[in-house]
């Protein structure tokens, strides 16, 4: 979940929906996944 949402608190506190993971991303193969999910905006 945080690993998706790198504003997970501000989201939380917004009541703003959180990001998707997508699990291919996870564990290596380079920076997508890690970088790149956005971030809320008001």
């Amino acid at each position: 979940m945080a690993l998706a949402n790198p504003d997970l608190v501000e989201r939380i506190r917004a009541g703003a929906p959180l990001n998707t993971p997508d699990p291919a991303t996870f564990y290596g193969g380079g920076a997508a996944g890690y970088t790149d999910y956005p971030t809320h905006t008001a």
